[in-house]
């Protein structure tokens, strides 16, 4: 990225004010929210090995339904203290809400699932956190203020948003972008030619000119005259219309 043209303020490479950056330096915090939510009842540990509870998911094929609760949300507090105590292997899933989710994106507006979320894992049995627990703990303690991501991320996001208000943190604001796709229309691959820099650098392509390219896939800076654009062009194009939009 670096041979794009592209630096970056905070990284496990550079430092910063919000590290470690590195998410196996940071299980002790993952760690203090679990036990929180776990100490308010708003998650539960469950001792079932992961292929009992990979099958009692699988069990459940009728998406139309909510699935039967997991077989551990019963045991009372003071029992699954008790085993946890003793070493017994669990992981923490997440309580959650009886009821769907509404979220505003800044792309798509309003969104709200037909069914309410399942009751997810937040923390695995090898102590490491899910994805949909460790972004949202990052991010707050990052202090992200905007979330970009691909639209993919869409149905997830009414997850991460129960997540912040069982944390009684503020979400920051989303903002689902349309996919990068293949010639046949389906989601550009990681394995696929041209999702990795490293083809556009032996292929001898100038890093000004593939910047150019790639901010152009998602935006249009206005009249065409315009889009051939140095990087400081693309910052300077972008901060106005931004301020525009705050006006």
């Amino acid at each position: 990225m670096r041979w794009a043209g592209l630096t970056w303020d905070e990284g496990p490479d550079v430092g910063g004010p919000y590290g470690p950056y590195k998410q196996s330096e940071r299980l002790s915090l993952y760690d203090e929210h679990t036990e929180r939510l776990v100490e308010e009842g708003k998650a539960y540990r469950c001792f079932c090995p992961p292929d009992e509870l990979a099958a009692h998911k699988l069990a459940h094929k009728d998406h139309n339904s909510p699935p039967p609760p997991n077989p551990c949300i019963h045991i009372s507090a003071d029992e699954s203290a008790e085993r946890a105590a003793k070493g017994e292997r669990h992981c923490v899933v997440f309580r959650a809400s009886p009821e769907p989710t509404e979220i505003q994106d800044l792309v798509y507006g309003s969104f709200k699932r037909k069914l309410p979320e399942n009751d997810f894992i937040l923390r695995k049995t090898d102590g490491f956190p899910t994805y949909h627990f460790a972004n949202v703990v990052d991010d707050h303690a990052m202090k992200i203020t905007h979330v970009i991501r691909g639209a993919e991320w869409l149905v997830s996001t009414p997850k991460h948003v129960e997540l912040y208000k069982a944390l009684q943190w503020e979400p920051p604001a989303f903002a689902h972008v349309g996919l990068l796709v293949d010639p046949k229309r389906q989601k550009l691959s990681k394995r696929a030619l041209g999702a990795d820099l490293s083809s556009y650098r032996q292929g001898n392509i100038i890093p000004a000119a593939l910047l150019n390219f790639a901010a152009l896939l998602g935006w249009s800076p206005g009249a065409v005259e315009d889009e051939v654009l140095t990087l400081e062009d693309m910052i300077q194009k972008v901060g106005r219309s931004c301020a525009h939009d705050l006006t």
